[in-house]
């Protein structure tokens, strides 16, 4: 897991017990905006493993320049951090800056299991269950905005989308999937959904099937996949798990999207261009992405329900967690199969 539990707390003695970390590059000139994407990005290894956030070291990298010059980006970074840390109850306590070639922010956060887990994680990796349902609170597509906009090739309602959704913290997710007793859970960062799903399954000993039609995408993301973009992190997210994707209903050759400019929004090939797509965003790596919850069928529905009724528009449920088959390809070893609604039935 993504949060390292403290020996320092029992029952008897409740405190900060739980400790992650996280740090990556802006990517945007916005400092007060990355600042607080940063802190979200953060936390949410604590909400992921159903920890509340308490306090927060920061480690931020400032480019060369002048003394004012770096002092108000620190000023600017730590407003938007503290802006977020505030409305999760987290205090800013320290931190240490040093110089470099261009912004990156990072933060330490700290925090408290409830009382009653205080040996172990609420919400873990390792505890998918054949039967649940996979739950995934938000759209994928940042990585492909994102690299985009590097090229300066997105469009302005797509950013918009991107940083709406990376600004959304996941911890009132995370409250919901501990009021309704859901114990396995990732946030979907740098690896994207197929790499952290593998994570879950292999750490759990089961495998899975994704319905990829139904994977939602930020609003232009699609088509910047459609148009060869994405993410540095791309292939390497891709080669990761390949060998553990087995792909049904006649999808084995969507590595290159199919060509008909004709071709109607029914027809099969447009369908098979969408399924393309949300393919291809399976490795896309995401920044301050949702949570994937495994959920009992039985209250699959209720959870989505509060989700969507908190906000967590695009929540939806993309798959299922299944017992590893003797007779699959990777014999003895968790696979992902990707399947479409036709195949798709939730146990």
């Amino acid at each position: 897991d993504d949060t390292a539990l403290l020996p320092a707390a029992s029952a008897d003695q409740p405190g900060v017990n739980a400790v992650s970390v996280d740090f990556f590059p802006a990517f945007l000139a916005d400092a007060w905006l990355s600042g607080r994407i940063a802190a979200i990005h953060a936390l949410s290894d604590l909400w992921a493993s159903g920890v509340q956030s308490t306090s927060a070291l920061a480690m931020v990298i400032l480019p060369d320049g002048s003394v004012d010059r770096q002092s108000e980006m620190l000023h600017q970074v730590l407003s938007g951090a503290i802006s977020e840390f505030s409305r999760a109850n987290t205090v800013l306590v320290g931190g240490h800056t040093t110089n470099g070639e261009e912004l990156a922010i990072g933060f330490t956060v700290f925090g408290r299991t409830r009382k009653a887990t205080v040996d172990r994680l609420p919400l873990s990796k390792a505890n998918l269950c054949p039967g649940q349902l996979l739950i995934l609170t938000k759209a994928l597509g940042t990585g492909v905005i994102l690299a985009a906009n590097e090229l300066r090739l997105a469009e302005a309602r797509s950013m918009s989308a991107a940083i709406d959704m990376m600004l959304q913290s996941n911890q009132t997710a995370s409250e919901i999937a501990g009021e309704f007793g859901v114990t396995a859970a990732t946030d979907v960062t740098g690896f994207g959904l197929a790499g952290h799903l593998l994570e879950m399954c292999q750490q759990s000993g089961v495998s899975a099937e994704l319905r990829i039609d139904s994977i939602p995408l930020l609003k232009g993301a699609a088509d910047l996949i459609k148009a060869g973009i994405q993410s540095s992190l791309f292939d390497e997210n891709k080669a990761a798990v390949q060998d553990f994707i087995v792909a049904l209903d006649g999808q084995e050759n969507l590595d290159q999207p199919p060509e008909s400019p004709q071709a109607s929004e029914e027809s099969p090939v447009a369908r098979l261009t969408s399924t393309f797509t949300q393919l291809k965003a399976l490795h896309d790596p995401q920044t301050s992405g949702g949570l994937l919850l495994g959920i009992d069928a039985d209250r699959a529905d209720l959870i989505l329900a509060k989700l969507v009724a908190t906000g967590h528009c695009d929540a939806c449920v993309v798959g299922r967690v299944t017992e590893i088959a003797g007779n699959d390809i990777k014999v003895g070893h968790p696979i992902i199969k990707i399947v479409t609604s036709t195949s798709f039935r939730p146990q």
